[in-house]
């Protein structure tokens, strides 16, 4: 399973949880990185301003997807933009997953 595959289905499952009502630019964005084989960090962030950090059943959640209960927070995350607008920065934080056993997209749905 590639990194992208599991960034878009993130996103559409953390944009169905929190609801709609931003407009296109602000749409939140789900990234993976694969660390090693075992091991991801998912950075969840938003056009323009930093989202709320997410309930303890969002990180059940993501322990069902990656089949572990080694999953904390990381560091906030803040990408700057343009110089002059700000155009294109992103804000939001970071969730460290460790000992992945597995990565099942279907307990997303």
């Amino acid at each position: 399973m590639t990194e992208s595959s599991i960034s878009s289905a993130l996103t559409a499952w953390y944009r169905n949880r929190f609801g709609g009502g931003w407009g296109w630019l602000e749409e939140p964005e789900v990234r993976v990185f694969r660390r090693d084989y075992a091991r991801y960090e998912i950075e969840f962030t938003q056009m323009y301003d930093a989202l709320d950090r997410f309930a303890f059943e969002d990180l059940e959640v993501l322990s069902r997807v990656f089949g572990t209960k080694n999953i904390n927070f990381g560091d906030d995350v803040s990408v700057p933009g343009c110089e002059t607008c700000d155009y294109y920065s992103r804000y939001g934080f970071s969730v460290m997953v460790r000992d992945a056993t597995k990565v099942d997209l279907g307990v997303l749905d």
